[in-house]
């Protein structure tokens, strides 16, 4: 009987991970959504320029 509640929380992870992955089996892919992320960074990081920041140098696409 005092395997029960470790039981119960064993199954409650199991069925939250197959859960996570599944979904991220079906995530839809948006490239609508990317161009736009991609936008906004741009745009965020002209912003963060203007007031100082400098960037590292990065890898471009």
């Amino acid at each position: 009987m005092k395997k029960a509640p470790f039981l119960a929380l064993v199954a409650f992870g199991v069925y939250s991970l197959v859960r996570i992955l599944y979904n991220l089996a079906i995530f839809p892919v948006c490239p609508e959504a990317l161009t736009e992320m991609r936008k906004e960074m741009k745009e965020a990081e002209a912003d963060l320029k203007k007031k100082g920041f400098k960037f590292p140098n990065k890898k471009t696409d």
